[in-house]
């Protein structure tokens, strides 16, 4: 058999019940707005990321530009000194040549 609450313990345990549901619903709303917060703070950090990382592809690609039209000027002095050192090559054979035949005569 339970025993009976009298009305005493039963107001009292209503005013607890009812100041556990008041702090529950105080921690819920302290919990909506920090939630609300954070959700806002997080769009803010995803629109600062994104502005970095459209900043870091426009200097990406800016420094790519500029790689390869390095590359490329690179190439072109390459292929300069190439004609010049092949043109060296022939004019020191010759040289050679003219050497040998001006000393091989004379020996």
């Amino acid at each position: 058999m339970m025993p009976r609450i009298i009305p005493e313990h039963r107001r009292a345990l209503m005013r607890v019940r009812a100041a556990k549901a008041d702090a529950l619903d105080v921690w819920r709303q302290i919990l909506r707005r920090e939630q609300e917060a954070n959700h806002r703070r997080l769009g803010i950090a995803r629109r600062e990321l994104e502005a970095v990382r459209a900043a870091n592809r426009e200097v990406i690609a800016e420094h790519k530009r500029i790689f390869r039209a390095v590359v490329e000027q690179m190439k072109a002095e390459a292929e300069d000194y190439k004609v010049v050192y092949l043109q060296a090559k022939r004019e020191g054979k010759r040289l050679i040549q003219f050497i040998d035949r001006v000393y091989g005569r004379a020996a």
